[in-house]
């Protein structure tokens, strides 16, 4: 009896030091988060010795935020060292992250597909990790990662992390779905276009409802368009309102894409101001707009700023817009769009910054009608017309 009594005590005291153990490890670790999020400023440890802590005690979520820390450091030999740790003791956000490390070559690290695939292949198949999924999903749709495009398996992937509720899995999926690239739909009926751009529609929902920045404009876009939904320019408005409203690396063209639906609706001065945000021209956003999201912005604060007929509460700077069209071709000289406006100038002339030139706005005009840009196709056949019928 006293022999049994004493393995009783130590299995419960095993027990106890092991749930003490555990119990450390994770609130080391979720301190560490805490701290990292800025939601705690005044822990007397930092995150990463928080998350050193609980990665000594082989808590391998830490395991992976430590990696991160030390490839961001610069530590790659570390940082590889801790991610293996956890793939060891089977995290699959280890494997995710060495999926991302070799395909994308991060941390100076050389890039490697094949280990790349396995690393995603292994978390999403032993574990069903979402993320792996539609990285595999991705890669299947565009071919990338050396692989062949298979609309099947890209299909496959994306949509078992969507079914399990990734917003970008679930965005994407509205993607194929709106674009008709699903299996098996390579000549659609009527009937299955009209179908997919309802299917499309639910996903792109159900992305928004996760307040996914490009389901949001993409919902409103729908709502603009009819596509899927009836056309209801309302609850349009209403979901860009609430996609430019996120601070999101989405954010210029959440406002571009505004900016363009308030044009069409005749709203020139809501335009112009949303243009102006998206253009980088004024109160540069947090995320900075992309080249060819900029250069469309600032093309239209140039088109506003020459005409102000449609609304007097748009301020007339014919010199600015001059100006802006100008830059657009110095930097981008295959800017047909510019090149047609910066034709319309010449051919009207402004007072004070460019006189009527002829000449000057054929040659702009043929530019852009080379570069296929239709407006300044009709404009060079046109006066081909008139100097053969002259």
């Amino acid at each position: 009896m006293r022999k049994t009594s004493k393995v009783l005590y130590y299995i419960v005291y095993v027990s106890y030091v092991n749930l003490f153990f555990s119990y450390t490890r994770l609130a080391e670790y979720l301190l560490g988060y805490l701290v990292k999020l800025g939601v705690v400023s005044d822990a007397p440890k930092s995150e990463k010795e928080y998350f050193a802590s609980s990665a000594q005690k082989l808590y391998s979520p830490a395991q992976v935020q430590l990696a991160l820390i030390l490839l961001q450091e610069g530590k790659i030999k570390d940082g590889l060292g801790w991610l293996k740790k956890a793939t060891d003791l089977n995290d699959p956000q280890a494997y995710y992250q060495l999926g991302n490390i070799y395909e994308l070559g991060l941390y100076g690290i050389k890039a490697n597909h094949e280990l790349a695939y396995a690393n995603y292949f292994h978390a999403a198949e032993k574990h069903s990790h979402h993320p792996s999924e539609f990285r595999l999903g991705m890669n299947y749709l565009i071919g990338g990662m050396g692989l062949s495009k298979d609309t099947a398996l890209a299909y496959s992937f994306i949509q078992r992390a969507a079914l399990a509720g990734d917003p970008s899995a679930q965005y994407t999926l509205g993607v194929m779905y709106r674009d008709g690239n699903v299996p098996h739909q390579s000549h659609q009926t009527a009937h299955e276009i009209a179908q997919n751009k309802k299917e499309a529609f639910q996903w792109f929902r159900k992305a928004a409802a996760q307040n996914f920045p490009t389901a949001l404009t993409q919902i409103a876009s729908c709502y603009e368009h009819g596509v899927g939904v009836a056309v209801n320019y309302v609850v349009a408005s209403q979901y860009y309102e609430k996609a430019i409203s996120y601070q999101s690396n989405h954010l210029p063209s959440a406002q571009l894409t505004y900016a363009t639906f308030l044009h069409k609706q005749g709203k020139y001065k809501e335009a112009l101001d949303y243009y102006l945000l998206a253009s980088g021209l004024t109160q540069a956003n947090v995320y900075p707009s992309s080249p060819p999201i900029a250069r469309v912005a600032k093309r239209m604060v140039a088109i506003l700023y020459l005409d102000n007929s449609k609304d007097p509460n748009i301020p007339y700077k014919p010199k600015e817009g001059f100006d802006l069209l100008s830059d657009l071709i110095n930097t981008d000289p295959n800017d047909g769009c510019a090149h047609y406006w910066i034709g319309v100038c010449y051919e009207e002339g402004i007072p004070g910054i460019c006189p009527i030139d002829l000449p000057q706005s054929y040659k702009h005009y043929l530019i852009s009608a080379n570069l296929d840009y239709s407006d300044s196709q009709f404009q060079v056949c046109l006066v081909n017309i008139q100097l053969v019928t002259s």
